[in-house]
C-alpha cells in the first residue's frame, strides 16, 4: 500500500536515483511542498558526456509544479553539480525540468497549452505568475520548434509590413500562401528584410528555385529585394493600395 511519499514519488514518475522526501502544506500560504532528494550513494552523470562523475557540491532549487487541487505546488530539490575530467565542474540534469527554468517540464506544457487559446496576460492572471516570465517560456518553445520547421515545399510567399505605433517600430512577416501560415517575422522593413528571409529559408531546407510567386505592397524595397534575392520567381504582385488592385510582374 502506498504511503505519501510513494505516492508522490509514482505520480511525479521519479525514478532511481530521485525520490521524494517530505511533502508539507502550508495553511498560511495556501501552498504545497514537495522535497525531493537523490537517493545517497547514487552515482552522477556529466550532462556534456554522460561519464560518472564525483559530486562536486548541491545547490538549493525551488520550481513552480501543477497546481494541487486549487492550491500552488513548489518542488524543492538540492541538485548536485559534478566534477568531470574533461569538462569541469557542472550541474547535472533532473527529469522534472529544463535548464535554467523555474518551472517543472509539466507546468511549462500547461502554459503552452492555455497560451494557443488564450492571451498571454489572460494566463499570467490565472496562474499568477508575471507574463515576462510566461514569455520567456513560450520563446524557448517556439525557438527549439522553428529549429525543426521545414521550408523545403514552400513556394508561393507573401510579404507585409505593420508597425506599433505610425511610422515606429516596423516589423515585417513573411507566410506561405499555400499554407495559410506566418514563415519568418523580423524588425524593421525594406529590402534588407527579404535577404533575411532568404537566409531563414536556405537554413530550413527550402530553395530559392523553388520560390515562383512572391506578393507584397507598392515598396520598391520589396520589389527589389524581391526581384534580387528570388531571381527565378515567376510573378511578383503588388497590391495598388491606391486603385486597390493587383499589378504583377513577371
Amino acid at each position: 500500500m502506498f504511503n505519501q511519499i510513494d505516492l508522490f514519488t509514482s505520480a511525479l514518475g521519479l525514478q532511481n536515483p530521485w525520490k521524494v522526501m517530505d511533502v508539507t502544506f502550508d495553511t498560511i500560504e495556501s501552498r504545497l511542498y514537495i522535497y525531493i532528494t537523490r537517493i545517497k550513494g547514487s552515482k552522477v552523470n556529466c550532462p556534456v558526456c554522460g561519464k560518472e562523475c564525483a559530486v562536486h557540491d548541491s545547490k538549493k532549487r525551488t520550481w513552480r509544479h501543477l497546481n494541487f487541487f486549487q492550491y500552488k505546488a513548489f518542488i524543492h530539490c538540492k541538485i548536485p553539480r559534478c566534477n568531470c575530467v574533461e569538462h569541469g565542474v557542472k550541474q547535472v540534469t533532473v527529469p522534472w525540468t529544463r535548464e535554467g527554468s523555474g518551472f517543472t517540464l509539466l507546468f511549462e506544457a500547461f502554459v503552452m497549452t492555455l497560451v494557443r487559446n488564450m492571451p498571454v496576460n489572460a494566463v499570467a492572471k490565472m496562474i499568477g505568475v508575471y507574463s515576462d516570465r510566461l514569455w520567456r517560456i513560450i520563446d524557448h518553445y517556439v525557438a527549439v520548434a522553428y529549429e525543426s520547421i521545414d521550408f523545403s515545399s514552400i513556394t508561393n510567399i507573401g510579404i507585409d509590413k505593420t508597425s506599433s505605433k505610425r511610422g515606429h517600430n516596423y516589423i515585417t512577416i513573411f507566410v506561405d500562401l499555400g499554407e495559410s501560415k506566418v514563415l519568418f517575422a523580423t524588425e524593421e522593413k525594406g529590402a534588407s528584410t527579404i535577404k533575411s528571409f532568404k537566409s531563414a529559408l536556405e537554413k530550413h531546407d527550402g530553395a530559392v528555385s523553388s520560390i515562383k510567386n512572391i506578393s507584397c505592397d507598392m515598396s520598391p524595397t520589396f520589389i527589389s529585394g524581391a526581384k534580387t534575392n528570388f531571381p527565378s520567381m515567376v510573378y511578383l504582385v503588388c497590391a495598388n493600395l491606391k486603385f486597390n488592385s493587383p499589378i504583377a510582374f513577371a
